[in-house]
């Protein structure tokens, strides 16, 4: 049992031959503890799932082989989920900004708690 296995979400098997979007900007090799920077973004294929569950992956700009603990890391590359997906971060970044208000606004109401 690697050091992180817990962590390790319930995923499905990886589509033969497609290509993924990894949502997610870190990444690890094989038996090494620390974590490495990837791009939010990246282009990712082979993918592969492990015995343990989480996902191998070749990162196409550079050929490097890295894994996964996060299925939900992983967003198919199709046409229509890139739209999803553009559409998806659109909205998030709405809801942070309405939500950064709100937390500002509710920081300003004078209350008898200390936090």
């Amino acid at each position: 049992m690697g050091y992180f296995d817990f962590l390790i979400d319930e995923c499905e098997t990886p589509v033969e031959n497609m290509r993924y979007v990894y949502l997610f900007d870190e990444c690890w090799k094989e038996g090494e503890l620390g974590s490495y920077p990837i791009k939010y973004g990246s282009l990712v294929k082979d993918l592969t799932k492990n015995d343990n569950g989480s996902i191998s992956f070749t990162l196409e700009k550079t050929g490097e082989r890295f894994k996964c603990n996060y299925g939900w890391a992983f967003a198919e590359l199709t046409a229509d989920n890139l739209v999803n997906i553009i559409e998806f971060y659109r909205l998030d970044e709405e809801y942070n900004k309405i939500k950064n208000k709100r937390d500002d606004s509710s920081k300003r109401i004078i209350r008898l708690n200390k936090d």
